[in-house]
């Protein structure tokens, strides 16, 4: 073989690249901001209106409490899976598709 020469695969194996883990971590970190930005979403429908009214925040956190404590749950929740899987993740070096799926 000389140097110019590309080596030949057989025939019917397919060439397997190794796939830097910041691309899968990367994209992680981008599902867990966007589950957390959907939490927000039905507690900034309460805003304007509280805002409209004058109502105190104090007011505002009492009367949607359940919505409040749903949301902080919520958030804690995909904040701790999110850090254990950045400690999980942090020695991968490379990934293929079954460790995604």
């Amino acid at each position: 073989m000389s140097v110019s020469e590309e080596p030949v695969e057989p025939a019917g194996e397919a060439v397997v690249e190794a796939r830097s883990a910041e691309r899968l971590m990367l994209f992680t970190d981008a599902v867990a901001a966007i589950a957390i930005t959907l939490l927000i979403l039905p507690l900034v429908d309460i805003v304007p209106e509280a805002a409209h009214d004058h109502v105190h925040a104090r007011d505002v956190i009492g009367d949607h409490l359940d919505q409040v404590g749903s949301f902080a749950l919520s958030f804690l929740v995909i904040a701790r899976l999110w850090l254990v899987h950045h400690r999980l993740f942090a020695t991968v070096k490379s990934y293929n598709d079954a460790l995604v799926l």
